[in-house]
């Protein structure tokens, strides 16, 4: 990242280090989003996932509605998507596609998902950011 210029706001992609961290998102899938505006948030996970493809960013995706889940963690609670893995990186993609609205409001769920294991303890990986 250039110093020599502290005139301007530098931009998203210019600011990309190589230090890495885990990441958590949460979705709301819920009724109220709709159709119309779920096809705006899936594009625009799938553009943070763009952005940070190729870094040594760990993200996990929890999607909440009437209930949460973690994308691609079957019945656990965790699973952290490793943005160097191309394959981990097509997968998230793959399963953000999938995402339709529907369903109440229940973010509670979401953030046990996020910091909790199945049996209520304390996940052993937590989202830095």
């Amino acid at each position: 990242l250039s110093t020599n210029n502290i005139n301007v706001a530098p931009t998203f992609s210019a600011t990309r280090s190589r230090c890495g961290g885990n990441f958590g998102m949460l979705v709301d899938t819920s009724g109220s989003i709709g159709s119309t505006n779920m096809a705006s948030v899936r594009t625009g996970i799938t553009q943070f996932i763009n952005a940070f493809a190729g870094t040594p960013i760990k993200l996990q995706v929890v999607r909440f509605s009437t209930t949460a889940s973690t994308l691609g963690a079957g019945s656990n609670f965790s699973r952290y998507y490793d943005m160097l893995v191309d394959s981990d990186v097509a997968d998230l993609k793959a399963q953000v596609a999938t995402l339709s609205s529907t369903g109440s409001t229940n973010y509670e769920d979401a953030m046990v998902r996020m910091f909790m294991n199945n049996d209520g303890s304390t996940q052993e990986t937590l989202p830095d950011t």
